[in-house]
């Protein structure tokens, strides 16, 4: 637990960064500029470089689509719960998304090289490409609600460059191109960099929302959805397909993570609160850095 705890704690030397940056040097600085040089030209390079890792196995496939399916299904019962909640359409979209979409890569992979040793890169890599997929859809979509009509939400789905970066990426994986040498390196250096932005950008953010008032309605039920209900559904699920510790624990994992860095980016260009979305990523990552691992270690003797 300290080493993950610890792990968090480094990523966040990003985040301190941009803090700094925006707080004391950019006070004038326009943070959806930074959103866009993220979304539209760092991510999908990072989506190459993934793919270009890993052979997308039948195993890796079963595993991200039963990821890919129960997030689905969270997001429609979750949304007509949302209606009742919350009369704001973007408090809606922060509650539903931001509990869905959850911090999958940043944090998720790093968690399962501790907790289930390198056995589970490919499975959490997968289960991170199928987290993807949804914040191109259903992310977008969700958060676009927040402000746009039904027709310009399903728009804003095509203009995603994120959704065209993970088709083209997954076609070359299955025809079986890689990429090595020098294109390989380069990509491997252009992921590395985006997930370091990914992270400052949080801080950017933070320097304008850390000021924002708690909306605790919507910080209680964030709680109550994101680590008791999603946690007792994928309890449920992976004692009934009877996956043992090892693949049922990393499900259950990536299914309890904190909020991605991406709902900033996706609250941010669709004018969602960008700002108290960056306060609820920052405080629930925190907060994982115990809740995760300690939830983990109460589910592991029932499914051994």
């Amino acid at each position: 637990m300290f080493d993950i705890f610890t792990g968090v704690i480094l990523l966040y030397v990003f985040v301190a960064i941009g803090y700094a940056w925006r707080k004391y040097f950019a006070p004038n600085f326009v943070e959806q500029e930074f959103t866009k040089l993220n979304v539209y030209f760092m991510q999908p390079l990072l989506v190459f470089w993934g793919f270009s890792k890993y052979d997308v196995t039948q195993e890796v496939l079963t595993s991200a689509l039963v990821y890919f399916v129960l997030s689905i299904v969270l997001i429609f019962l979750f949304q007509v719960i949302a209606k009742l909640l919350f009369k704001d359409p973007k408090k809606r979209a922060i509650y539903v998304m931001s509990s869905v979409l959850g911090n999958t890569g940043n944090l998720g992979i790093p968690m399962g090289l501790i907790i289930f040793g390198p056995e589970s890169l490919p499975y959490t890599t997968a289960l991170n490409l199928a987290n993807v997929i949804n914040n191109s859809l259903f992310g977008v979509y969700g958060y676009s609600r927040g402000s746009f009509s039904i027709k310009a939400s399903l728009f804003n789905i095509l203009k995603f460059p994120l959704l065209w970066a993970n088709l083209i990426a997954i076609t070359i994986n299955i025809l079986g191109i890689r990429f090595e040498g020098s294109v390989g390196n380069f990509l491997e250096i252009a992921g590395h960099t985006s997930l370091s932005l990914q992270l400052m950008l949080l801080g950017v953010f933070l320097a304008r929302g850390i000021g924002e008032t708690v909306e605790w309605k919507l910080w209680i039920h964030l709680f109550i959805f994101k680590f008791v209900i999603i946690t007792g559904i994928g309890v449920a699920l992976v004692l009934w397909l009877d996956w043992g510790w090892f693949l049922g624990g990393i499900l259950l994992m990536e299914l309890i993570v904190p909020p991605a860095v991406n709902n900033i980016n996706l609250a941010s260009l669709y004018d969602c609160y960008p700002f108290k979305v960056a306060k609820i990523v920052f405080v629930f990552t925190m907060m994982a850095a115990v809740l995760v691992p300690a939830i983990l270690l109460l589910i592991k003797p029932f499914l051994s």
